[in-house]
Parts: structure tokens; sequence; C-alpha cells
């Protein structure tokens, strides 16, 4: 996401999905991984969320957004992928 000419704040941040709830994304770049004080460590991903069940009016284009978690399937799956792609 640093290809960005003009910035008007940070990326709005996805919704949280619900057990059983499904969200369609698109990574976009590289997790980042970041300390918070509620939470501990999360990881910040720029997406392209195509399909959401909190946000019903979405284009077909998708919107750009930053998934904000410290789910385990990115710290296991994603996060060792990268880490592979980039060697």
């Amino acid at each position: 996401m640093s290809d960005r000419k003009y910035n008007f704040g940070s990326p709005s941040k996805m919704k949280g999905l619900s057990a059983g709830e499904k969200a369609i994304v698109r990574f976009l770049d590289s997790p980042e991984q970041i300390e918070t004080e509620e939470y501990g460590t999360k990881f910040v991903l720029p997406i392209l969320l195509l399909s959401h069940p909190q946000y019903p009016s979405l284009s077909s284009e998708g919107t750009k957004m930053v998934w904000q978690t410290n789910c385990l399937v990115i710290r296991e799956t994603v996060v060792p992928l990268v880490k592979e792609n980039n060697k």
C-alpha cells in the first residue's frame, strides 16, 4: 500500500466477523506485525474486501481496507507463506 499518491488518513479497518460468517478478501501486501495495548500482538494486512455480510453494498471492484487481526490462520498460514515467498 505504499503506492498511494495521496493520503487522507489511515485506511478503514474491516469489521469483524461473527462465528459462521464469511468474507472474501484479496491480500494486497505482506502482513505487518504490531503491538496493541489491549490485545497484544496483531497483524495488519492490506486487503481488497470483495464480500462481507456487514458491507452489503460493496461495489463489484471491492474496497481497499486493512484487516487487523490476531487470528490463528494468519499466524499459522499466511505469515509463513509470505516469509517463504520473500526468501
